[in-house]
């Protein structure tokens, strides 16, 4: 059965949480090194466990405006 990777990006290391099978419940499944080919990582992972969605996280400030860190992250996502 599909399931959904969570992603979490930081600048050192990449959260990833992966649901149950029914898609009800995600758990921290493990972390990556945001600086070594995390997409070939993550590339292999959707193979490995029949990911069939993807939901990437979008830090955006307080006040609820794009900073530094949306760029980096949607980025990020368009390699993926």
């Amino acid at each position: 059965m599909p399931r959904i990777l969570a992603i979490d990006h930081g600048t050192v290391r990449i959260g990833l949480a992966l649901s149950d099978e029914l898609e009800l419940v995600a758990n921290p499944f493990k972390t990556l090194d945001a600086h070594h080919e995390p997409e070939r990582a993550i590339a292999r992972l959707v193979q490995e466990k029949h990911i069939a969605k993807i939901v990437i996280g979008m830090p955006f400030r307080m006040d609820g405006q794009r900073g530094e860190a949306t760029e980096r992250v949607e980025k990020f996502a368009d390699k993926l």
